[in-house]
This record gives structure tokens, C-alpha cells and sequence, in this order.
């Protein structure tokens, strides 16, 4: 068992030491801190040598796949070989490897293989805090028969007391019937458990005969039907089953998030913090992170975390922004936990179109001091107003090589204008383009695109021929759902969850979308050289398939996921319901 490799300065932190205090209190102002995380084999993994018993085991070989390694060719070959946390060898040169060399053997029995799934846009660890017991694995039910049989499965080892949550990420057309379940029909599925469904930010939520109940003694008015209202109902709600959370509870959430977000392939998020006002968006930098940092610092991470700083300042003066890179470095960390941009958010929202002018003042600031910066620019009027406010600031204070990017642009490159994209590519920019459309409309609050054009967006096809950087992502889990196999459907298909065409004639091809979640992703987080692709000298981040993703028919591309996930050289993950088969002899 090797230690992972550190790529900036470490530090040693044990648990409940004054490192771990000092870093904590770092990072709550922006600042990463590093060290060296020990990773245990899974015991799922099946040992086996050729000559001697070995002592010690150094890697992998994973024979007879197909392995799409992403690089630039997009080759794809039938072996890998990995030692420590590296990948050292790949196809016929795999194969030629010493067979003294004591590694494990996996034969992928013809299984597809691909570079660990990147999500560059998520708000992974405020989900990992929603109150209750979060179902997130709701969003991948496609009627309300499978829904009621994920909650079954696990009502039995729900803890006494708590109510069965699914905090955002669903929508009433992504089941067959079209609508949420009926309170009846969560009762047969929990029939003694209080289950609660949430939509988004604000509501409707919906709740069973064990949660009206509960709710009801916390003076919420619930319909006969188990239908709580939109707004100021569905946050008491919220705030109802907030309120019983532990931090225990919150760490475990996180926990069962990372293992929920291994088994669908994704081995490294870019973060998104959560907005400053009450609801399920909420998000307070100096307690939320405090889950995630206790994990790390125990070696507990099983996913690499690339955590942004989000602000949300009115004026020019002083704020947290300037906070931020007063007492923090950019790209300060480690490889499983680093801070890498300012975004999605610099300033408040905008009002009525009309983006804060705070807004060019703080990102020279930012650029000054030399860190990446991600806006969120929803509708073609953001967008120019943005770009405008960018290039002031690039003539000034060059931004090419700090990876600034721009987030959602639903309309950009509409009616084939692509003044503005080029505006983009030519300051060394990105875009980050994530699959709102699969879920809801993109023409209303909080979306909001503004040229009535017919497509949902992104204009996926239009932004890759145009040839800027693109990076895929899923914006989940609360407005949307964060399976990624989700959002590369929807690149690949055009269709909602409802199945109806909503991004027409924007489609790319399997190995297009596949590039947005591996390799085009690694570049906004500064990871290329060890990320996105599996290559000789890189990190072996890799996902074994449950399907074969060049081949399957376009819908089952929406039920893929990890037989088999390995980060750095290590499993944390294998599906129990379709173990890898016995190796065998080298």
C-alpha cells in the first residue's frame, strides 16, 4: 500500500491536532493546506501472482478490456498495467511486463474501461450535508415502481427516527406517469418511515402518512394527498428535518455521496460551494466544509475534491473577495483536495439582466493576483456583459493562462453568431456547459434565456466545432440530477428526461461527450498532466463499465455505471450485484 503522491508541499495532520484545527481555519478563508493520504485496498480485491508469493503488491494488469484512453488519438486498447499510483504501461507493452512483478490481475472479461469522470460544476458537498437520509440514486428511477423499490431497499438500514430524504435532483417527467408519487404509494414503499421528496430550491415536496405526521407536529400544513406547497411550506419543511442533523450525520452523508458518486464513475469534482441565503441552497463556508476536512484529513477521501470560492458582493469596496486572495494561494493543496478558482459567483445576481458592475473592479483583483476565475452567465445578456467586463480586464491584466471560464451559457453561439466565442478562445478561455435541459426549462427563473431561441442549450455542437475549450458538468444535485451518464445522454441524444427533443441539431459524438467529462474537464482544474486520460506517466484514475458505452443503444446509455472504480491506484468501489470475475494467474 503505497502512500498517494503529493503535488505541493504536506503537512502532517492527525486527528484532533493542532494542524487539523490550523487547517481548518485556513481553508474557511479560502486556504488549502496538503498532505499525504494513505488510500486501503478494497476487500473486494482477489490477489494473484505468477512465480513466487509475493509480499507486498505493487499494481494492477487489466487484460482483455476495451479501454478507451482519451488521449489524443482516442485510442483504444486491451491492456493497461498500473503500479503505486501510476499508470506504467499500456496495450501490447502492458502485456510485455515482467510477470515476476507482483501485481493483481483483472481480466475485464471484455468490459469497457475509461478514464476516471470529471465533474466540473457541482455542488457535491453541500448535497453531502442534505438533512435526512438523502436517496440520491431517486434520480436515476425512471417510474415510479423503481422509485418505491429504491426506497425499499433502504428503509432497513435507515438509523431510528430518521426521515428518508431525496433533497432535489428529481422532476415529474422523469418517471413514466409523469407526475411524483402519491402519499399512498410512498406509504407501500415506507410503510413506518417518513419520506421526503423535495423539487429544487423551493418546493413542491411531497411526504407519506409517517411524514405528514411528523410534520404535522411541527405545525406545517400538509395536503390529505401528502403535498406540501412551493416556497415558505416546503422550507419549513426543510428546515423541519434540518433540524434533528448531527455533524455525525452530515459526515456520513458525505460519505455515502462519495460511494453513490464512485459507483456512476466519477473520481474528481470541481465544487461549487452554495448561495448565502436560508434553503436547500445554503451554504456557510465556515461549518459546511468542516465534514469534508475531517474527512481528508483521516484519509478518507475517495473522490478528489477541486474546491471553488463563491462570493456574493454587492459594491466594489472590500469584500470576500478580496478575503479570499488576501489569505489563500490559488492551486493550494493536495491531489485529493485543492483549491483551484473564485466562482461561480464574484457578485450578486443579476437584476433584471443587468449584471452587477462590481463585477469588472473584483475580477481584476482576481486576475491580479493571478487566479482562475468561473462566472455562471445564464442568458445571452450575461453573457455579452461579461465578456465585455472580461476583456477590459485581460487588456490590463492578461488572464490566457489562468483557465477563466464561463458557465451554462444556454444561447451562446446562437444563429451561428460566433463573435463572442472567439472573443473567448482568443483570452486563452473556457466554457463549462452542463445539461440543465435534460431536467427543466432553460427560459425561466432561475435559468432564463432571453433570444427565444427553440433550443434548450448548450449549443453543444456549435461551441465544439468552433473549437474553445468546453469542460461537461451536471450543476447537481439539487436543481438537477448529478448522474453523469445523465448529462452525456443528453449531449448525445438532444432529449429531456420526458424523452421529448429539446436541443436539436446540437448533438456530439460518444467520444466528443466522453472527452467533456475526462480530458476536456482536467484542463479547468490544472489537472491535464495527471487527469482525463489514461496514459503512461498519468494518475490511474479509471472506471471498469457496467455496458459497453461505444456500442449501447442510445437510452441505456442513461443506466451506466462503475462495475469497478479505482482512484490513484486504488479500488474504492466494486458493484456487489456484478463482481469482477476471479483473476487470473499472470
Amino acid at each position: 500500500m503505497s502512500k498517494s503522491k503529493s503535488m505541493s508541499k504536506s503537512v502532517s495532520v492527525s486527528k484532533g491536532s493542532p494542524g487539523k484545527i490550523f487547517f481548518w481555519l485556513m481553508l474557511v478563508l479560502g486556504v488549502g493546506t496538503a498532505c499525504n493520504n494513505e488510500r486501503d485496498s478494497s476487500p473486494d480485491e482477489v490477489a494473484s501472482t505468477g512465480g513466487q508469493a509475493c509480499t507486498e503488491y505493487r499494481g494492477y494488469e487489466l487484460i482483455n478490456g476495451q479501454i478507451i484512453t482519451m488521449d489524443e488519438n482516442d485510442s483504444v486498447v486491451s491492456s493497461l498495467t498500473v503500479e503505486n499510483d501510476r499508470i506504467v504501461a499500456l496495450g501490447a507493452t502492458a502485456q510485455q511486463r515482467d510477470s515476476e512483478s507482483c501485481r493483481r490481475v483483472i481480466d475485464l472479461a471484455g468490459r469497457t474501461v475509461i478514464p476516471g469522470l470529471i465533474d466540473s460544476h457541482i455542488h457535491f458537498i453541500r448535497a453531502g450535508s442534505a438533512p435526512g437520509y438523502d436517496l440520491r440514486a431517486a434520480e436515476t428511477a425512471f417510474s415510479i415502481a423503481e422509485l418505491q423499490k429504491l426506497i425499499s431497499a433502504q428503509v432497513p438500514s435507515l438509523p431510528a427516527g430518521q426521515v428518508l430524504s431525496v433533497i432535489g435532483g428529481i422532476a415529474a417527467q422523469q418517471f413514466t406517469e409523469n407526475r411524483f408519487p402519491t402519499l399512498l404509494e410512498l406509504d407501500a414503499a415506507a410503510p413506518d418511515n417518513a419520506v421526503y421528496i423535495q423539487q429544487g430550491f423551493s418546493g413542491p415536496a411531497f411526504t407519506n402518512s409517517a411524514g405528514r405526521e411528523f410534520f404535522a407536529g411541527k405545525g406545517i400544513s400538509i395536503a390529505e394527498d401528502g403535498t406540501i406547497a412551493a416556497g415558505k411550506a416546503t422550507a419549513a419543511a426543510f428546515m423541519a428535518v434540518k433540524a434533528n442533523q448531527t455533524h455525525e450525520d452530515r459526515k456520513q452523508g458525505l460519505q455515502r455521496l462519495q460511494r453513490y458518486a464512485n459507483s456512476l464513475g466519477l473520481t474528481t469534482v470541481v465544487d461549487q460551494g452554495g448561495v448565502p441565503f436560508p434553503g436547500a441552497g445554503f451554504f456557510d463556508p465556515s461549518s459546511d466544509y468542516q465534514p469534508l476536512l475531517e474527512l481528508w484529513a483521516d484519509g478518507g477521501l475517495t473522490i478528489r475534491i477541486r474546491a471553488q470560492r463563491l462570493s456574493y458582493d454587492s459594491d466594489a469596496e472590500p469584500g470576500k473577495v478580496e478575503e479570499y486572495l488576501n489569505n489563500s494561494w490559488p492551486r493550494f493543496g493536495d491531489e485529493f483536495l485543492r483549491t483551484t478558482a473564485l466562482g461561480e459567483h464574484i457578485v450578486s445576481f443579476p437584476r433584471d439582466g443587468q449584471v452587477n458592475p462590481a463585477y469588472r473592479s473584483k475580477i481584476q483583483n482576481i486576475s491580479m493576483k493571478g487566479w482562475s476565475h468561473e462566472q455562471h452567465s445564464t442568458s445571452n445578456m450575461e453573457n455579452q456583459q461579461h465578456i465585455d467586463a472580461i476583456k477590459m480586464v485581460h487588456a490590463k491584466y492578461p488572464v490566457t493562462d489562468l483557465r477563466w471560464s464561463l458557465s451554462h451559457v444556454f444561447e451562446l453561439g446562437q444563429d451561428g453568431d460566433l463573435a463572442a466565442i472567439n472573443t473567448l478562445k482568443s483570452m486563452g478561455m473556457g466554457l463549462r456547459v452542463q445539461n440543465h435541459g435534460y431536467s427543466m426549462p432553460t427560459d425561466k427563473f432561475p435559468l432564463g434565456r432571453t433570444l427565444n431561441g427553440v433550443n434548450s442549450g448548450p449549443l453543444y455542437r456549435t461551441l465544439a466545432d468552433a473549437g474553445i475549450k468546453l469542460g461537461g458538468g451536471s450543476d447537481g444535485p439539487l436543481v438537477v440530477p448529478m448522474n453523469p451518464w445523465l448529462s452525456i445522454y443528453y449531449m448525445l441524444s438532444g432529449k429531456d428526461s420526458a424523452g421529448q427533443l429539446v436541443n436539436d441539431k446540437q448533438t456530439l459524438t460518444r467520444l466528443e461527450a466522453l472527452g467533456l467529462y475526462t480530458r476536456g474537464n482536467a484542463w479547468f482544474s490544472f489537472d491535464e498532466q495527471d487527469l482525463g486520460s489514461l496514459e503512461v506517466g498519468k494518475t490511474a484514475d479509471l472506471v471498469v463499465l457496467n455496458g459497453d458505452y461505444l456500442n449501447l443503444p442510445l437510452a441505456e446509455i442513461r443506466t451506466l455505471g462503475s462495475v469497478l472504480t479505482m482512484v490513484g491506484g486504488q479500488i474504492v468501489y466494486t458493484d456487489p450485484e456484478q463482481p469482477i470475475p476471479v483473476p487470473v494467474q499472470n
